[in-house]
């Protein structure tokens, strides 16, 4: 007989507690109606980023279907949180990590191509992200460099030379967000100099 009280004290204690934690989802999920897509977003993207990560432990052995499935988790968030939905400028609080999940999650996609050599696919896909997610800086910046940085380990020097002045001439050396200097926007006019100098 005790033991039936214990467990009924225990149950009813188990579902006083469920109920808080709800009740406490619901109040915090009203004041930012962006919460839960961020937390579906960036729970996504995780459980995407280890399916890379496999891939990463032992590259040689991996399988097409291996890439292709990561890539297709990484598509998933983009056709869930799309740019035409997400992509604006000035996104308030949640919503705009949302943003950068799924736009992040573009590049991923172009990265994947990059470590299967395929370089123009690779290219093509960080372009896209770049125009695509332009409102989301940071995610444009990271698309813009990732470009170069390809076009630069390709020999393709002349695209690679105008993907860092683009880089240079179009983002701010200064995250007005952080107040810190954006190192590799600050190194973009110095490699364009130097190729430059290169080229004579």
């Amino acid at each position: 007989m005790k033991k039936g009280v214990r467990r009924g004290r225990f149950a009813n204690a188990g579902l006083r507690t469920a109920a808080f934690a709800l009740g406490l989802i619901v109040i915090v999920g009203c004041a930012d109606p962006a919460l839960w897509p961020r937390w579906v977003a960036e729970r996504d993207f995780w459980h995407a980023r280890r399916l890379v990560d496999r891939i990463r432990v032992n590259p040689r052995f991996a399988k097409d279907s291996d890439y292709e499935r990561a890539a297709e988790a990484f598509s998933s968030i983009g056709r869930r949180f799309p740019p035409s939905a997400w992509g604006h400028p000035a996104l308030p609080g949640a919503a705009r990590d949302v943003a950068i999940a799924a736009g992040r999650s573009a590049i991923a996609i172009a990265k994947l191509d990059e470590m299967r050599g395929r370089v123009e696919s690779a290219l093509a896909g960080y372009a896209r992200a770049e125009q695509e997610w332009r409102a989301v800086p940071s995610v444009a910046l990271e698309a813009a460099i990732a470009r170069a940085l390809v076009l630069e380990r390709a020999g393709r020097a002349s695209e690679a030379l105008e993907a860092w002045g683009g880089i240079a001439a179009g983002y701010p050396m200064v995250d007005d967000e952080r107040g810190e200097v954006i190192e590799p926007v600050m190194d973009a006019p110095l490699r364009v100099a130097a190729a430059l100098e290169r080229a004579g």
